[in-house]
């Protein structure tokens, strides 16, 4: 009983840092890569000029920077997974290192899913069919809802878009 209880305590405190660090991902890739001008992924920075500018009405809507495709996901899921593979490797046997980078890849491909599901309703635009999407509770979409338009009425605020949390801790929510 107590291996078990303890092999749960484990679960959930790797779920719980894993959603922490996803939360920070989630945070600088908003921040660092599409609001800043001197981007290293200058398409992406690009398309969520024009996404921005589209809920301002500043140009026509056409769904430009609205989702990540399944090679975005893809990318997400490597380069944040590379400390994971480090730290793993440190203090990890194979096998688990192995179920904890299957879980991170899967976990990533549903939190970009969300994104993109979420993201879409949002904006309007339901017939994007370049990228995953995850449906989430209503309970769960209202909270993201509310959480991106206050990113979209002041842009120096709410950068995390699916893993809530971040934005809290280091006080750049509103």
């Amino acid at each position: 009983m107590y291996k078990i209880l303890k092999n749960i305590v484990i679960i959930i405190t790797i779920s719980l840092l894993w959603y922490l660090y996803m939360s920070f991902n989630d945070w600088v890739l908003h921040k660092y890569i599409l609001h800043n001008d001197d981007s290293p992924l200058k398409d992406w920075r690009k398309k969520h000029i024009i996404h921005h500018k589209e809920f301002n009405n500043e140009v026509p809507k056409n769904g430009v920077g609205i989702a990540f495709t399944y090679l975005d996901s893809l990318l997400i899921a490597f380069v944040t997974g590379i400390p994971i593979l480090i730290l793993g490797c440190l203090i990890l046997n194979k096998k688990h290192l192995l179920i904890l980078l299957i879980g991170h890849f899967i976990g990533s491909f549903i939190g970009v899913g969300i994104h993109n599901y979420s993201h879409c309703i949002f904006h309007k635009h339901k017939d994007l069919d370049y990228c995953l999407r995850v449906p989430v509770p209503k309970d769960l979409y209202i909270r993201l809802h509310d959480h991106h338009e206050q990113h979209h009425n002041n842009t120096k605020t709410n950068y995390c878009t699916v893993f809530l949390g971040f934005d809290t801790l280091i006080r750049t929510n509103s």
